[in-house]
């Protein structure tokens, strides 16, 4: 616990810094995600399921057995380590809900990049994300530390590129995929802003920052860079181009024909579609009348209802309302942009490693996007006819 109250010291004490900005919003993923948490022990002890379900108890077995880590969750692996062996954990109930304030950040980073209250909003219209945030799961960090990159990067003053690139080192020892992401995308836009530098002959000082930096740590960064991106070449020639992509059709879609055709582009494209728009409302609904799953209680497909309910009714607007994309993405800061761009991948990514058919909390990335066009949007349509009507 004490791991804990230092990081909801941290969160106190810059969200007193913006209270007068930001009301008491950024508390809301606090109530909630407290109030679904004693929802679902209240489940756990009537119904008699597990508390810590799959990755959870993963991670908590390895701390208790002090097994070696795997690279690709370093950080929460030691985080896990931390909380259960040299902390005050009550039983690895601190696990359950260190992601709280963690999450809380996270959204008022989000609120910094986007100036919009409304990012406050995302655990009350799509609740799964405040359901996530009371799992002991590594997707709350690493959305968090991938807002913290971008943010850090394009602060106003230089110095903190260097923070960004330790919050970049953490998003790596998360999830390497991830740190790429951001890694290309921060990179293409220093790159622009070079290519401006040079033409006023002018090399600003965040440029000579990361020279310098990179000079400095390249000799212990580009092994592990290399080994991980080996590693992912050999997956992805073992998954998509060879015998790993029979195993993988037959675990995820069973060998069925609609989704596994042989035809790699044909069974792409209809992944793609799979996990932008499943489960339906309505599939879920049909689920939580014949009791709800029996590894993830009702709780979980109850959220899961409400979070894809709010989702479609997202989906509808922004197709209703598709010619503002282009203005509004444009209008967005450089931060906002890189955000969007950040988790924009893990749609194609899950779709190509997953047949599209994964875990609610894998698809809140794109959920997310679609959460901040929207909110983009509405803005957007509400400043305009503001302005038609005063002219």
């Amino acid at each position: 616990m004490i791991t804990i109250l230092i990081i909801t010291i941290i969160f106190l004490f810059y969200y007193k810094k913006y209270y007068k900005k930001t009301g008491s919003y950024p508390l809301l993923i606090f109530y909630v995600s407290l109030f679904l948490l004693s929802l679902f022990s209240l489940e756990c002890y009537l119904r008699g399921i597990e508390f810590f379900v799959s990755d959870e108890s993963k991670y908590i077995n390895a701390a208790l057995d002090h097994v070696s880590t795997d690279f690709n969750r370093f950080l929460w692996y030691f985080i896990n380590d931390l909380i259960i062996n040299y902390d005050i954990s009550f039983n690895g109930f601190a696990l359950k809900i260190i992601n709280i304030p963690i999450a809380a950040g996270l959204l008022l980073l989000l609120w910094h990049i986007f100036k919009n209250k409304k990012v406050f909003l995302i655990p009350v219209v799509l609740p799964y994300f405040a359901l996530i945030a009371t799992k002991n799961l590594r997707d709350i960090p690493i959305f968090f530390f991938t807002t913290l990159t971008i943010f850090l990067f394009h602060h106003r003053k230089p110095i903190y590129i260097i923070l960004s690139l330790v919050s970049l080192g953490m998003l790596f020892l998360l999830r390497p995929f991830a740190a790429a992401i951001v890694f290309i995308i921060l990179l293409s836009q220093i790159c622009l802003t070079t290519i401006k530098s040079l033409k006023s002959f002018k090399i600003s000082q965040k440029i000579l920052i990361l020279i310098i930096i990179g000079v400095i740590i390249s000799p212990v960064i580009v092994p592990r860079v290399h080994n991980s991106i080996v590693k992912h070449y050999n997956w992805f020639n073992y998954t998509i181009l060879g015998s790993g992509y029979e195993i993988k059709s037959e675990k995820r879609v069973q060998g069925d024909p609609r989704y596994s055709s042989g035809n790699k582009v044909k069974d792409f494209c209809v992944a793609s579609v799979r996990y932008a728009v499943t489960p339906i409302p309505t599939s879920i609904l049909g689920r939580l009348l014949e009791g709800g799953t029996e590894m993830w209680g009702i709780l979980d497909d109850l959220i899961r209802f409400l979070n894809q309910l709010g989702y479609y009714i997202m989906l509808v607007y922004l197709i209703k309302n598709a010619r503002y994309f282009p203005k509004v993405f444009l209008e967005l800061t450089p931060a906002g942009k890189a955000f969007i761009l950040s988790l924009l991948p893990y749609w194609p990514i899950y779709s190509l490693h997953l047949f599209g058919v994964t875990h609610q909390r894998l698809k809140i990335p794109l959920q997310i996007v679609v959460f901040l066009i929207a909110m983009g949007v509405l803005e957007y349509k509400k400043m305009h006819n503001f302005v038609k009507m005063n002219s």
